[in-house]
């Protein structure tokens, strides 16, 4: 599979970038897009053909900006460009065609990052390398921008050429070499070599495989229907509202390029899928799109239960046990390859292990496994990690009874104890505030 790479560079160095990566050989296919001196991101951003499924920037700040400008964007991205030998190789070619140089006469402004001069980068170890500096310094496009980063470095460069104490200036912004060269200033910059590009362009395949291998993993989606008080025979009801469902559904998977097929089960209809389209139908595991139109076009409730698996087995099972939570606690939910619950998918939604190291402990309080988890899980996200009945009540969903009954049967096996009691009220008995055993 040949992949669509955009590379945003600058022009002074289009031609060296567009010349290694000529000599790759990889599968892609590569569409370099140039920033222009003192200019903003989004012009260049905006020439980013939308089929490109990665970007690669000659630059960490090129990277940080459109990462802080573009959060929305999530191709996978990857900055590449001054390394320790891109520089050592300069310098090697300066002394050849200048002759022996005075180190103490070249000024590396990307060596300020390690507080150092030439001489110290070329005879002495240093922990942290011009990569790490750099990608701290780009951190600071958040606070300045571009352009004020430009020209700060630009007026920077032209004092520190005007004191006569250089013979040479190197500059990690590329960019700014022909103008400080109208000023008369000996600017250079050390271009990235082949290898580095070649690391660059390899790592972001090697992600974008893994993106693709994710998006196609098995995934299934079920929705069953809730049938209460029929009007007509069951069996003729439940006939009626699977064939207004599925027309819903076609309509809500057309929307969009996803593949889907959708299958009667006992209790209502499957969706065999993948990945990507659950990701898209719960908005990145974050609410649930499908719910939402499914409300506004059925009069009837269904319950939504979404499934991931590393096979369509899993996919499946995982399925069926997220929209049997739907039925029992309402909203949807979702189990992910790793047997996590999530849900109710939308606000104060859980992340709760269902593994089956938790069996033991259900059978020792009574309660399924999944509902410890559960439990356990609403305990984690409280910042105290301490929990009453009130509270589990509210972020569960369910009975402040039920949430006491639940309480009160970990207590009895050891899964929690009781740290505190609070009043809310002047009558009636203190509230319970229960935490993990110690």
């Amino acid at each position: 599979m040949r992949y669509k790479i955009a590379v945003v560079t600058t022009e002074y160095i289009r031609r060296h970038i567009e010349w290694c990566l000529s000599k790759l050989k990889l599968e892609a296919t590569f569409c370099v897009c140039c920033y222009h001196p003192f200019e903003d991101i989004e012009p260049v951003y905006a020439t980013i053909p939308t089929d490109a499924v990665g970007i690669l920037t000659t630059g960490k700040i090129f990277a940080e900006a459109i990462q802080h400008d573009h959060p929305e964007d999530a191709r996978e991205l990857r900055p590449f460009g001054v390394d320790d030998a891109a520089v050592h190789r300069l310098l090697w070619r300066l002394w050849e065609e200048e002759g022996p140089l005075d180190f103490s006469r070249v000024y590396t402004d990307f060596l300020d990052l390690l507080h150092m001069d030439t001489r110290e980068f070329l005879v002495e170890d240093h922990e942290m390398t011009l990569s790490d500096a750099m990608t701290s310094e780009a951190r600071n496009y958040i606070t300045y921008g571009l352009q004020s980063s430009e020209q700060q470095q630009y007026q920077k460069l032209i004092s520190i050429w005007k004191t006569g104490q250089f013979d040479q200036v190197l500059t990690r912004y590329s960019e700014l070499i022909p103008l400080l060269r109208e000023k008369g200033v000996r600017a250079y910059y050390p271009y990235p070599s082949i290898d580095s590009v070649r690391r660059a362009c390899v790592d972001l395949l090697h992600h974008l495989e893994i993106r693709t291998l994710q998006e196609h993993q098995a995934a299934e989606i079920h929705v069953n229907l809730w049938i209460a008080n029929p009007i007509y025979t069951v069996e003729d009801l439940f006939e009626r509202r699977c064939s207004a469902l599925q027309s819903a559904l076609n309509d809500f998977f057309s929307r969009t390029p996803m593949e889907y097929l959708i299958q009667r089960s006992h209790f209502g209809l499957d969706i065999l899928t993948d990945r990507k389209t659950i990701a898209y139908c719960t908005q990145g595991y974050t609410a649930c799109l499908l719910e939402q139109f499914l409300r506004q076009r059925l009069d009837f409730k269904v319950f939504i239960g979404y499934g991931m698996g590393s096979s369509i087995y899993q996919a499946r099972l995982n399925a069926i046990n997220a929209t049997r939570e739907s039925e029992v606690s309402g909203g949807s939910y979702l189990i992910n390859e790793r047997d996590e619950l999530i849900g109710p998918l939308g606000d104060g939604q859980l992340t709760v292990p269902t593994t089956a190291a938790l069996a033991l402990h259900a059978n020792r309080s009574g309660l399924s496994s999944l509902t410890v988890s559960k439990v356990m899980a609403a305990l984690d996200s409280m910042s105290e990690q301490q929990i009453s009945a009130g509270e589990l009540a509210a972020k569960l969903g369910i009975t402040r009874r039920s949430a006491n009954h639940f309480l009160s049967a970990m207590k009895d096996a050891g899964l929690l104890q009781i740290t505190a009691e609070r009043r809310t009220t002047t009558r009636g008995r203190p509230e319970r505030i229960y935490s993990r055993p110690r």
